[in-house]
């Protein structure tokens, strides 16, 4: 898989846009040791609850998707 800075941009705008109240995410483009790629995200705070496209969701406070 090939991410650029756009893609990596376009996550991070998209998940600015999209989340309130508005969250700053940090996201990083890494490779396993086996050399498959993926994007990570991650955000914190604490104004919640977090509400993505204006619906609130009840979740585990930590997820990893793999």
């Amino acid at each position: 898989m090939d991410v650029s800075e756009k893609t990596l941009r376009d996550i991070s705008q998209a998940s600015t846009n999209r989340v309130e109240p508005r969250v700053y995410p940090t996201i990083e483009h890494l490779v396993t040791e086996d050399g498959k790629s993926y994007v990570k995200a991650s955000f914190s705070g604490t104004e919640r609850p977090y509400a993505p496209q204006g619906r609130y969701r009840i979740a585990p406070p930590t997820r990893t998707c793999p």
